[in-house]
């Protein structure tokens, strides 16, 4: 995502870049809040809430690169 570093997306653009990125994979279970460095969710990344994390969370369903 280094390349999308500063804009801001919804969670449907993100899945939708993921599914261009990796089109044999199944985008279904890709969730960005499971990827935020200001929000967790059940199950999360590892990444989430450190310094790894691929977005913050400003409002619902919004997410920033980072």
């Amino acid at each position: 995502m280094l390349q999308y570093k500063g804009r801001t997306f919804t969670a449907g653009e993100v899945k939708r870049l993921f599914e261009e990125r990796y089109p044999h994979l199944k985008v279904d279970w890709v969730q960005a809040a499971d990827h935020c460095i200001d929000h967790i969710c059940k199950d999360a990344c590892q990444c989430a809430q450190t310094e790894d994390a691929i977005f913050h969370r400003p409002a619902y369903t919004t997410y920033i690169a980072l």
